[in-house]
């Protein structure tokens, strides 16, 4: 079997793996908002105010280095304004050949400006520092800032879904190449309390 051929094979397992991961976190962040959630009041519909902080699980989103793996805390400063740190973890072992490992950690402010009962707005602002798949620490190194827009709706006063969208600009290539990306998209799901 040609190893061009092996090569598009494998890389096609892997894409189809990613998918499949990614619906079942999703799956499994709704049904989990369902059972935990049932016992909402129905005077309150979503949690943001100040103090209140929440966990984010990313849904694996196709090459998106902010939605695949990501857990986050975030903590709100107020009803309109909150701060989150994101972290990242990805290894790969091979049969033969080294282990390689990667990781991102992504601080980032968050404002919401519209706000109705289930549905917020949001716009964020946030800064990264990756480490890409490989055994050379500083070729892999990346670092990316971006802005986004989004959306949160809450399913109960806990939980909800965030999706987003927006820009990224990132140094790669040991910090000697710039390159931009817009439409770059990432969901999630969260816990209040």
């Amino acid at each position: 079997m040609d190893v061009a051929i092996l090569c598009r094979f494998v890389g096609q397992a892997e894409a189809k793996m990613r998918l499949l991961i990614g619906m079942a976190t999703l799956v499994a962040g709704v049904g989990a908002m369902l059972v935990l959630g049932a016992d909402v009041r129905a005077q309150e519909t979503n949690s943001l105010k100040e103090g209140a902080m929440a966990l984010s699980f990313g849904v694996p989103s196709g090459g998106n280095p902010l939605g695949d793996a990501l857990i986050g805390f975030k903590k709100h400063l107020s009803a309109e304004r909150a701060v989150s740190l994101d972290v990242g973890y990805s290894a790969t072992f091979p049969d033969e050949g080294d282990a390689t490992a990667g990781f991102v950690v992504a601080p980032s402010y968050y404002y919401y400006f519209m706000t109705a009962e289930r549905v917020v707005v949001f716009a964020r602002v946030l800064a990264a520092l990756e480490k890409a798949e490989g055994i050379d620490f500083d070729a892999g190194l990346e670092v990316f800032g971006g802005l986004f827009a989004g959306a949160e709706f809450f399913v109960t006063k806990e939980f909800s879904l965030a999706g987003q969208l927006g820009a990224m600009i990132e140094v790669v290539d040991d910090f000697n190449t710039v390159r931009t990306s817009s439409g770059t998209g990432a969901l999630s799901v969260l816990y209040y309390w």
